[in-house]
């Protein structure tokens, strides 16, 4: 069909694709290793994308004294997520301290530098 014979309908579905497939490869360039994001942008995009859930996240942090020093928090026990820190019902995690953010099976985000 040639372009100008399109319907404003199928004119407009079509600008919704290109926007869709251009936001799966920028948020697919985000997760890559080209330039990874902090975990608060992470996490970010994971509560307000329509396409992500934040509750299906999984979070590794640092947490003295735990078994290997280490805690994993899901998603859904998160309250507010803070300019410095997440929010949870009975505590406050820097986001310096989150190591891995698994989402979907897939890890997002490793920390370059971890010293446990």
């Amino acid at each position: 069909m040639h372009l100008l014979a399109w319907t404003k309908r199928e004119t407009t579905l079509t600008i919704k694709i290109c926007r869709i497939l251009y936001m799966k490869e920028i948020w697919r360039m985000s997760m890559g290793k080209k330039k990874m994001k902090g975990p608060r942008e992470i996490l970010n995009e994971l509560k307000w994308r329509e396409d992500t859930d934040l509750s299906k996240a999984e979070i590794w942090y640092m947490h003295r004294g735990a078994e290997n020093n280490t805690k994993i928090i899901h998603g859904d026990e998160i309250r507010t997520l803070e300019r410095s820190f997440i929010v949870l019902d009975n505590a406050s995690i820097p986001y310096h301290r989150i190591f891995k953010i698994v989402y979907g099976g897939e890890v997002v985000y490793k920390k370059k530098n971890l010293r446990i």
